[in-house]
């Protein structure tokens, strides 16, 4: 990682992301700037008090770490413009009331291009688990370029965490067919795995053996929040594209359906905005 941004205070009190930052920083070796927003209940740092904390921050970590103040109205743009500036390859953020669709969470969504760790306030307890969504059925050159990022971002995590790397992939299951037993759930899934030897064979070269790698059909949101419920998983790593304007409010995207009832943290790895 060429380095990593971490957003604090959590509004409405929530994770720790700095603690968070420093652990990966670690881990990686690489640099951490830590982004304080300054709000009513929350004073601005002046230049003195954030050059104090950057070289405590840095001498406990033992990687660089930079920190800045910044008002929390101006939060979302001082976000984008220091991403677009220092290219960043990851933003840690406390996950900000999930159940309202229009704060800076689903702006960030929409918006940003470097992948987003957003932090679960009050996360169930886990395992040092990660699950990572594939979309293995999709013949889209863009959807399986996804599909490698999103399966990078989550081994290095699950490395950097020590954790054990988990796959979901979710067959679609036609509500049709289903209500007429013209098909059944676990007959597809079945199917799927047989449709999709090769991509087993790149995921267990890849050091996920066939025995954590699991194909579910169903509702693909609801499929991966009961899978990460059942493994008790740390984090949920998910692709997505962005979408923007009228269609950003009507439909969102699978991160945004996902993000909503999640109990685990999620790490959102956008797809590049030129494919």
């Amino acid at each position: 990682m060429a380095g990593i941004l971490a957003v604090t205070p959590a509004a409405d009190g929530g994770c720790d992301t700095v603690e968070a930052g420093l652990q990966l920083a670690l881990a990686e070796r690489q640099r951490l700037l830590v982004l304080h927003s300054g709000g009513e209940d929350t004073p601005l740092l002046d230049r003195a008090a954030c050059g104090r904390l950057s070289m405590r921050l840095a001498e406990r970590a033992g990687v660089p770490v930079e920190l800045m103040s910044v008002p929390e109205q101006q939060l979302l743009g001082r976000i984008l413009a220091l991403c677009q500036a220092h290219q960043f390859d990851l933003l840690i953020k406390s996950q900000h009331r999930p159940e309202s669709g229009h704060n800076t969470d689903w702006q960030l969504l929409r918006r940003l291009t470097i992948p987003l760790l957003l932090l679960r306030p009050g996360a169930k307890l886990a395992r040092r688990r990660v699950l990572a969504a594939l979309d293995l059925g999709h013949r889209s050159g863009k959807v399986q370029r996804l599909n490698v990022r999103v399966l990078a971002m989550a081994s290095r995590l699950a490395h950097d965490r020590h954790a054990q790397l988990h796959v979901v992939y979710t067959p679609h299951l036609s509500r049709f067919c289903l209500d007429l037993n013209l098909q059944t759930a676990y007959a597809l899934e079945q199917r799927a795995a047989a449709r999709h030897e090769q991509h087993l064979g790149w995921l267990a070269a890849a050091g996920v053996p066939r025995e954590r790698v699991h194909i579910k059909a169903g509702n693909p949101g609801l499929v991966m929040r009961e899978l990460a419920d059942a493994l008790e998983v740390e984090t949920l790593v998910v692709g997505c594209f962005g979408r923007a304007g009228l269609m950003a409010c009507l439909q969102g995207n699978t991160a945004e359906r996902v993000i909503r009832h999640l109990g685990h943290h999620l790490l959102v790895v956008p797809g590049r905005a030129t494919e």
